[in-house]
C-alpha cells in the first residue's frame, strides 16, 4: 500500500496536463478507498487528515476543479477524511472572485476555523534561542547576535 501511495504522489501533484490531473485525483480517491477499507476490515478504522501549509499558494496555483474534487473526496469518505489549511488570511478573502465556484469546498471550514495568535514575548525568545542553538556554533558570536 505504501509503495502504491508513493508512486501516485507525482501524478497527484502535477497539474500541467488536465486529463492526467483528473485521473490522478481519481487515483488518489481509489487509494483512499483501499486504505480506509483495509483498515476497517481489520477492525482498525483510521481517519486521514491532509495538512496543507501555505494554502494561500495552493489556491493561487491549483485549478478550481482540484478543490471541487477535494470536496467530492470529503463527501465520499465523510468523517474519515479531513482537511486542515494554514493561511495568513481567511479563506473567503483569499479566494476572491472564485468564491462561487469554490464555495462547496470552503463550506467544509465554516464551523471549524481556529485563529492562531502571534507568539508571546517569552515564546518568541525561546524560539530564537532554540534556533540559535541549532544553527550557531559557539565561535560565531556575531551570527548569534544577528539572529537575536
Amino acid at each position: 500500500m505504501q509503495a502504491r501511495f508513493q508512486n501516485a504522489h507525482p501524478d497527484v501533484t502535477d497539474f500541467e496536463d488536465h486529463l492526467h490531473a483528473h485521473l490522478a485525483l481519481r487515483h488518489l480517491e481509489s487509494i483512499l478507498d483501499a486504505a480506509l477499507t483495509a483498515q476497517r476490515l481489520q477492525n482498525r478504522p483510521i481517519r486521514i487528515a491532509y495538512f496543507m501549509d501555505e494554502f494561500d499558494r495552493l489556491l493561487d496555483t491549483m485549478p478550481n476543479y482540484f478543490f471541487v474534487a477535494l470536496r467530492s473526496i470529503r463527501d465520499r469518505f465523510k468523517y474519515n477524511v479531513m482537511f486542515v489549511t494554514f493561511t495568513r488570511n481567511t479563506l473567503p478573502y483569499l479566494v476572491g472572485n472564485r468564491v462561487n465556484v469554490l464555495e462547496p469546498f470552503l463550506e467544509l471550514f465554516n464551523d471549524c476555523t481556529i485563529y492562531l495568535k502571534p507568539f508571546g514575548d517569552d515564546d518568541a525568545w525561546r524560539m530564537v534561542e532554540q534556533l540559535e542553538e541549532r544553527t550557531v556554533s559557539k565561535d560565531d558570536h556575531g551570527l548569534g547576535l544577528l539572529i537575536r
